[in-house]
């Protein structure tokens, strides 16, 4: 079962501007979630219907939504950043 992988704005801009090295992991990290959105290692949040990944030392925040098979990325940011804070 193929999910479509989506990015809100916000994930775009913090990915965009991750180092080219850091960059092409956490993309290949995020294009995976289509394959499987709950890959093993990813936990679900407590605080809100989310989910997180790690790629390195940051963190993709994203949510499933399973009748679409669909998963947006909400967050891309190191833990020391705030990653969770607000969600």
């Amino acid at each position: 079962m193929q999910y479509s992988v989506k990015l809100r704005k916000a994930a775009q801009k913090q990915l965009e501007e991750l180092p080219d090295g850091v960059y092409s992991t956490v993309w290949r990290r995020m294009v995976g979630l289509g394959e499987d959105p709950r890959p093993p290692g990813a936990l679900k949040l407590a605080s809100a219907d989310l989910w997180r990944i790690r790629a390195g030392r940051y963190r993709v925040i994203y949510a499933i939504n399973d009748s679409e098979q669909e998963v947006t990325v909400v967050r891309v940011a190191r833990r020391s950043e705030g990653t969770y804070r607000g969600l």
